[in-house]
């Protein structure tokens, strides 16, 4: 268990980091602003992983990330795990029931550009052509799943479904989807079957050939990446697993959407080491369905979310609305060098500071600075947290004990083998700590651990 004897917080800038108190007590989400993961990676990620404070899911494009950090942090204790999406998850094994169904729909939806834009243009979810579609594609899957064998639950056998849809007419549509199990929700959605017209079926049709003719299956063997997420929340080994997308956004989006919704649930009672989900960048994962809700649920207080962001005009037209829930919600923020002008106009409208305009400009001519944003508290021009020496060892000014005295600590931690075992050691070191500031550390560990 690492962030038991480290005395550390996630740092922000240079003398500055999060407030304790903050990350003790409920999900502290962190959102940076540049137009390459090098400078995220270099000052913000990279001396953040030093400190040891938690493991990490990484969300990966092209394995950017993985390329940076794969010979850097075993030295560090890590264990590093790499996984291709393309390889390791299958949407339609994790397709259960109604509720992963209607996650499916939402991000084939919404990752759709027609739909997108009729979104963006101030229509809404209620409206007849989002509603035609959403049931459409609900009927289609829902027969999949109760109806199709295994091996054609798949978006392949969507997509031939689609084409024989696109040369019949809506009575056979009728004829074949237009009964389903009374137990579904969707059945207080069939009476739009009935006044659906022909044009506009033919439209419902033509947007979901348009996403779901560029999304193809991945593997269909079931595999541990799932398990090896879920197994973050109980053990207190540090890991780092990276998660190369496929670069399609319905199926990118539906893992996003399975493991923000499912894997927390691993066992929720017995707290682990802080798990960091980053995302890089955030806007070509794809639509995540109820992110704006996941990513604020105070049951999960012991996840940090890390949204990286390279053009926020794709995010905004991805989440519509919801993206000022998002950007409102989160309590830190950092913003490097930019040469897209939009990233700084939105990010002034979001967080309502019309101040960061003019710091952004300040900071294009001292490249050593960001800018900071604490929300309820003045944005300000900070230097950057780098990896150099210096720093790290200003880092590690906290932890007063001897290089041997951790190294004894740290093995006997890590011979702790129940979480009562480690609240009776908490219970002994708040007992015999003569250090008022280490032992108000135990004394948040300990609360962390019972609450």
């Amino acid at each position: 268990m690492n962030f038991y004897n480290m005395n550390k917080n996630i740092g922000l800038a240079q003398n500055i980091d999060a407030d304790n108190k903050d990350f003790m007590s409920y999900n502290t989400n962190i959102f940076t602003v540049s137009d390459d993961i090098q400078s995220i990676f270099s000052n913000f990620l990279s001396p953040n992983i030093k400190r040891k404070l938690g493991s990490y899911v990484i969300f990966d494009q092209n394995n950017n990330l993985y390329n940076l950090c794969k010979d850097k942090f075993q030295n560090y204790g890590y264990q590093t795990e790499r996984y291709s999406l393309t390889d390791t998850f299958n949407v339609f094994n994790n397709v259960n029931g109604e509720d992963e169904i209607q996650a499916l729909v939402n991000v084939v939806l919404r990752n759709s550009t027609p739909i997108q834009k009729f979104l963006y243009e101030g229509h809404t979810e209620v409206d007849l052509l989002y509603s035609y579609t959403d049931l459409i594609l609900n009927l289609i899957i829902i027969y999949l799943v109760e109806k199709a064998p295994h091996e054609k639950q798949s978006f392949d056998y969507i997509n031939k479904i689609l084409r024989k849809l696109n040369q019949s007419d809506l009575e056979y549509f009728k004829k074949i989807f237009g009964k389903v199990d009374s137990s579904y929700k969707i059945q207080t959605s069939m009476f739009h079957l009935k006044y659906m017209k022909e044009d506009e079926y033919k439209q419902s049709l033509s947007i979901l050939t348009d996403i779901l003719g560029k999304t193809s299956d991945t593997a269909v063997t079931r595999t541990t990446i799932i398990e090896n997420i879920e197994s973050l929340y109980t053990n207190r080994k540090l890991k780092l697993i990276f998660v190369e997308l496929t670069g399609q956004p319905v199926v990118d989006s539906f893992f996003c959407s399975y493991v923000e919704n499912n894997c927390y649930k691993a066992d929720v009672t017995k707290k682990a080491i802080p798990i960091f989900y980053l995302y890089a960048p955030l806007e070509k994962v794809g639509y995540i369905s109820r992110f704006d809700k996941l990513i604020t649920n105070y049951e999960r207080r012991n996840d940090i979310h890390i949204l990286n962001f390279h053009n926020l005009i794709t995010a905004i037209k991805l989440y519509g609305k919801d993206i000022r829930t998002i950007m409102k919600d989160i309590h830190y923020g950092l913003l490097f060098q930019t040469n897209n002008e939009k990233n700084i106009k939105y990010t002034q409208k979001l967080l309502s500071d019309s101040n960061i305009g003019d710091m952004m400009e300040q900071i294009l001519v001292n490249l050593s600075y960001c800018v900071l944003y604490r929300n309820q508290v003045k944005t300000s021009i900070e230097p950057k947290l780098t990896e150099d020496e210096e720093v790290e060892k200003a880092s590690e000014t906290t932890n007063t004990s001897s290089d041997s005295a951790s190294e004894a600590l740290q093995k006997f931690m890590d011979s702790l083998d129940t979480n009562e075992e480690l609240i009776d050691a908490l219970k002994k070191d708040i007992d015999s700590e003569p250090d008022s500031i280490k032992r108000q550390h135990f004394i948040n560990l300990y609360n962390n651990f019972v609450e």
